[in-house]
């Protein structure tokens, strides 16, 4: 089965431009997780039994708190690697980060990145 995060708001500095290291800019960032049923279950109706979609937004968050990151594509990978380290049911990631105001007549730029746990 599969948990998500749908288009997370955030408020951080990312970017290579000047203008990126000086002013936080609106991301949205979406992540798809691939849970292992034989290493996790939700029949119990039991949080500590799955992997909880409320610990993936707040370690995104803390990622986009620390300090500034140039490329989109650094900030997708910290994601996947911290979502591998959260949990061994996790076996694979998928992460989109979308850039919303940098690039004039776009609604976004980004990147989409997945892993498979090796």
């Amino acid at each position: 089965y599969s948990i998500f995060v749908k288009e997370l708001s955030l408020e951080m500095f990312i970017g290579v431009l000047e203008q990126e290291k000086q002013n936080k800019q609106n991301v949205l960032v979406s992540a798809e997780l691939e849970i292992s049923t034989n290493r996790t279950s939700w029949k119990n109706d039991q949080i500590e039994n799955t992997v909880s979609y409320g610990d993936i937004v707040n370690l995104i968050k803390k990622l986009a708190s620390e300090d500034h990151i140039n490329l989109v594509e650094t900030f997708a990978d910290k994601i996947i690697t911290n979502c591998f380290d959260h949990s061994q049911a996790i076996q694979s990631v998928s992460v989109e980060i979308h850039k919303t105001e940098i690039i004039e007549n776009t609604s976004s730029v980004g990147c989409k990145i997945k892993k498979i746990r090796n």
